[in-house]
């Protein structure tokens, strides 16, 4: 019995000890709490949509091993004031977009908010960029959005034709939504328990992060296997040569839903690729502008990372340019 308290004692320190370097030498943040709902069932990777708790807090290591925080509507970028009734624009893009490897003022939809701000205009800047989605995925997560913040406009930002990912989908693209889409997703009694503690302990919440963070690692490994089985898109010719079909699908859906509210904004280094853009959609009567060196390596974490903070003040002075040129005509 004494050895079993000795043992029982022994675990116990080490875990305070654990728990006090985790919270206050590494700095790690306890977890809070988050929603999921349904987005695209069909596919795993985007089954679901979180939307984060205000503040939400999160550990970058591209960013220097340093913890971060989202806006007040839990999403990247600056605070939004959602009581001003202000129009809103939703900006759309895949981990350049949502820049976590910086701080909330330097991710580029704030130096555009900032922007409108000094202009005296009224425009609430709504961040939805989420890390590995691609034009047909943002197009639910937009469909999502705006049943919360009803968009005036739409920006997208696209750095490639993500031929890889949309490889994934069976072609023609289905734009239905899921009879269950945007309906809250409920915990499990014990998803529940482990959260409630998360909120409790910065170790506990770095050991149950590490393993989502596995899940998700597997879950791209899933994906790349599915789209084994799948059929590639064929390139289309003629005026739309070397633009794969699943992604002019996703640009005109876009279009034909918002028409000269929608903006493209092109991200490629490769100057035949924006061209190749700009043609298409001059010819689609879809609003665009691009830049050929936002991804130059002095703008990425070590040259080949996600955008660092001079590289999302680049982008952010992109979307101002977008924004003069096609909402405040």
């Amino acid at each position: 019995m004494k050895k079993t308290i000795i043992i029982f004692a022994a675990i116990l320190f080490s875990f305070v000890l654990t728990e006090l370097f985790v919270n206050y030498i590494v700095k790690y943040p306890k977890h809070l709490p988050n929603r999921k709902y349904v987005l695209c069932p069909e596919y795993p990777m985007f089954s679901n949509v979180t939307l984060h708790s205000p503040y939400f807090n999160f550990w970058n290591v591209e960013g220097g091993n340093k913890v971060y925080h989202k806006n007040n509507l839990g999403l990247p970028g600056c605070d939004v004031d959602t009581s001003s009734h202000a129009p809103n624009i939703i900006v759309l893009g895949d981990s350049y977009l949502e820049a976590e490897s910086v701080p909330n003022d330097s991710v580029s939809t704030s130096y555009l908010s900032s922007y409108i701000a000094s202009t005296q205009m009224d425009f609430n800047v709504i961040n939805a960029g989420c890390a590995t989605y691609d034009p047909y995925s943002l197009w639910f997560r937009l469909k999502f959005f705006e049943k919360i913040y009803p968009p005036s406009f739409v920006i997208l930002v696209t750095e490639s034709f993500f031929e890889g990912n949309l490889a994934q989908y069976k072609l023609p693209l289905s734009f239905d939504l899921n009879e269950k889409f945007g309906t809250r997703i409920k915990e499990s009694v014990f998803s529940n328990i482990v959260n409630i503690i998360r909120t409790k302990s910065s170790f506990v919440n770095l050991v149950f992060r590490s393993l989502a963070q596995q899940y998700e690692n597997e879950g791209h490994e899933n994906k790349n296997h599915i789209s084994k089985d799948k059929k590639r898109p064929e390139l289309i010719t003629e005026s739309n040569e070397n633009i794969p079909e699943s992604y002019i699908e996703c640009i005109l859906k876009y279009h034909i839903d918002y028409g000269s509210k929608f903006i493209l904004v092109g991200a490629s280094n490769d100057v035949k690729t924006n061209s190749i853009l700009d043609e298409f959609c001059e010819k689609n009567n879809i609003n665009f502008i691009c830049s050929n060196t936002l991804l130059q390596p002095e703008n990425r974490f070590e040259g080949r990372g996600h955008l660092n903070i001079k590289g999302n003040k680049k982008l952010g002075d992109l979307l101002i340019e977008a924004y003069k040129k096609f909402i405040r005509k």
